[in-house]
């Protein structure tokens, strides 16, 4: 992320009273800075803006069918019929995956799809893991409004893309523990099945087996636990102003540049050479008509927008 622009003329300023005429002048030049202005006559404001809520997990899974036939050939001693099997089973999971990437959904996840197959003697094989979202409408942009002064507020931090990209990093291990939890629960219901079958016979086998696929479905679970009430960026503006009082406030704008959300931040005083911070956490918006009297931020689900009531 780029440096905020604010920043060259503290660079340009802290480089002449050092006396490094050539950082100086290389800060001048990249950020079009003419002179050091008198900032005995001004005072600066700066406004710290917390907006949004960092990516959040989200819980996303796949089943894949393990037909009868290819049950029996995974547990017979014969090689060629053992690599078949699992070829088709694995073949069956990518595309089930490329369906979930195009349409959203893939064939096999139907419930009415799986009952069949299992009623047919298949084992259904899950698999969870985390994914990342993003809210449908976080800003893409904040401005701070001084008296008829517009200022950008570029993104200091960006916590979505750090969380994202931490993510991608843990991602194969993550999908590498997932499939060891399927096989291992795999595993645990064909014993529990034979074990039934040797017992009981082969209907209570079958029974057995089927609630053993179920209960080690339904514990899949992928992690969803995270930070989810940070925030999803963080920006800065920084203003230089004359001294004396200033009515303040700020806009979240949106991805075509639409307003979104709309805070007043009260009137701040400005002291000659002095620096002033305001900082403020900007939640998504609820539409409700009134205050809400709880102090609990709002939920996910509401658009983006002001903590304030509008």
């Amino acid at each position: 992320m780029a440096a905020p622009p604010q920043l060259g003329r503290d660079l340009f300023q802290a480089a002449r009273a050092l006396g490094l005429r050539d950082v100086a002048d290389a800060a001048a030049k990249r950020y079009s800075i003419a002179d050091a202005p008198d900032t005995t006559q001004t005072g600066d404001l700066i406004v710290l803006v917390e907006h949004g809520f960092v990516a959040h997990r989200t819980h996303q899974d796949i089943h894949v069918p393990i037909l009868g036939d290819e049950l029996k050939a995974m547990e017979s001693e014969e090689g060629d019929s053992v690599a078949a099997a699992i070829g088709r089973a694995s073949t069956r999971l990518l595309g089930n995956l490329l369906q979930q990437a195009e349409w959203g959904h893939a064939y096999d996840e139907s419930p009415s799809r799986q009952w069949a197959d299992a009623l047919e003697g298949a084992y259904i094989f899950k698999l969870a893991w985390p994914a990342y979202r993003l809210d449908a409408r976080r800003a893409t942009a904040v401005r701070v409004i001084v008296n008829d002064q517009v200022v950008a507020a570029p993104p200091a931090e960006d916590l979505s893309a750090g969380v994202v990209k931490a993510w991608e990093s843990q991602r194969p291990a993550v999908l590498a523990r997932a499939v060891a939890r399927g096989l291992a629960k795999f595993q645990l219901a064909r014993q529990a099945e034979r074990k039934a079958e040797k017992q009981g016979g082969e209907t209570a086998g079958w029974i057995v087996g089927r609630l053993a696929n179920v209960a080690g479905n339904l514990s899949e679970r992928a992690d969803t636990r995270g930070w989810t009430l940070l925030p999803d960026q963080i920006s800065v503006a920084r203003l230089t102003l004359p001294p004396g009082s200033h009515q303040v406030r700020l806009e979240t704008l949106g991805a075509t540049g639409e307003v979104i959300g709309n805070v007043d931040l009260g009137t701040v005083n400005v002291r000659p050479g002095g620096r002033t911070l305001l900082s403020r956490r900007v939640w998504p918006r609820v539409a409700t008509s009134r205050c809400a009297a709880s102090a609990a931020p709002p939920s996910r689900s509401a658009p983006e927008g002001s903590s304030e009531c509008q």
